[in-house]
């Protein structure tokens, strides 16, 4: 991270304060987004963005790779959709079919988790975890050196991140400075829905 006041957002959603046994003037962070580098020849200079959060739009959880675009066209963009539907999603640019040097958008979208036959032999969310754990087998699991450098890493941000602003948004939504926090690089937080609504 190299700007750790403008590269880290936190947010609250709206209503937090009205649950059970939450302190009315509770700071507690229920959204977060980062801009990060990765420290590697082949990654340099790509910015790579996370958010996670509670009562944000939809629950999902999902890779996006946005690819540079080029001759001012939108950029190409490929989605490997983890949770809750599985499957892959593309969102290419092509030539329009004819005789013309248009192009045109289209989208591929492939649901793993919608064919039946794998709805019928798809062990649920842990049952995998729990059987690959019974036969002592650590291949979906992270190591232990893993998670050490994992927290190393959040203890670092929470370390240099004390005195950042707490942005309230609306519940089902998403703080306007984590979108300010891609527009810097011409990004945004792709949603194939176009139902994300920003608050702040």
């Amino acid at each position: 991270i190299k700007d750790y006041e403008k590269d880290v957002i936190y947010g609250q959603y709206e209503t937090y304060r009205d649950e059970p046994n939450v302190d009315p003037k509770s700071k507690t962070e229920t959204y977060v987004a980062l801009r990060v580098e990765a420290q590697h020849p082949r990654w340099e200079n790509v910015p790579i963005f996370i958010q996670t959060g509670k009562k944000m739009a939809k629950r999902s959880a999902e890779i996006t790779v946005t690819f540079k675009s080029t001759h001012n066209f939108p950029p190409n963009v490929l989605v490997i959709k983890v949770q809750p539907d599985e499957g892959i999603y593309l969102k290419l640019n092509i030539k329009t079919p004819g005789h013309t040097n248009e192009t045109e958008t289209i989208f591929l979208d492939f649901c793993q988790s919608c064919n039946l036959e794998y709805q019928k032999n798809t062990p649920e969310a842990y049952e995998r975890l729990l059987h690959q754990a019974m036969l002592e087998d650590h291949t979906l699991f992270a190591s232990f050196n893993q998670v050490i450098e994992a927290w190393k890493f959040i203890e670092n941000i929470i370390e240099n991140t004390r005195n950042n602003p707490l942005h309230i948004y609306e519940d089902y939504s998403t703080p306007v400075a984590s979108i300010e926090l891609l527009k810097k690089e011409n990004a945004e937080w792709f949603d194939d829905e176009d139902k994300i609504k920003t608050t702040d």
